[in-house]
């Protein structure tokens, strides 16, 4: 199956909206303190995430989904990582 830019399939497509809802919350929890908990931002991201994954899985090969979902998961991974190394 060849790559395509964007999604083929409605799980794509949920993959692709979630990552992009979390991108969206953490960039207003951020940019104008959002008054939504982080870990339910974080959840919506890891959500995304592993929709992304199965969708690829299940045979949807996007460049888009397959790049952000990517640099969403490095995101989490690293941010987490860096709270429970260095918690304030």
């Amino acid at each position: 199956m060849a790559v395509q830019v964007f999604p083929a399939k409605r799980l794509g497509w949920w993959g692709l909206g979630v990552t992009l809802a979390f991108i969206l919350l953490f960039v207003l929890k951020v940019g104008v303190a959002f008054p939504l908990p982080s870990p339910l931002i974080f959840g919506v991201g890891v959500i995304g995430v592993v929709l992304s994954i199965w969708a690829v899985v299940r045979g949807d090969r996007s460049l888009v989904l397959i790049i952000l979902a990517a640099v969403v998961a490095v995101f989490v991974l690293f941010f987490v990582g860096g709270e429970l190394l260095f918690p304030h």
